[in-house]
């Protein structure tokens, strides 16, 4: 599923996504598009959240790249019409 909405992400946005440069202003971007383009609910942004997270450690512990991002600081806070806008 993660990969499907990444993939989804690319093709919709014309952004590659790569691991290693993958910060909080692209994770906004990434919240914004499935939020907002795909209008998913929140606990299935919230779950995107968790498996990026997932995905990305293993980038950083098993395939020993340098992630771009802190992983505590990949957060899904609550949308709400004072904190989301769609960039």
């Amino acid at each position: 599923m993660l990969g499907s909405w990444l993939s989804a992400y690319e093709q919709d946005r014309g952004e590659l996504l790569n691991p290693c440069t993958y910060d909080l202003a692209t994770h906004d971007r990434v919240l914004s598009y499935l939020r907002f383009q795909r209008n998913l609910a929140q606990n299935t942004v919230a779950s995107f959240v968790r498996g990026l997270k997932v995905f990305l450690r293993r980038c950083r512990e098993e395939r020993g790249l340098a992630v771009g991002v802190e992983l505590r600081k990949l957060q899904d806070p609550p949308c709400n019409a004072a904190t989301c806008m769609y960039h």
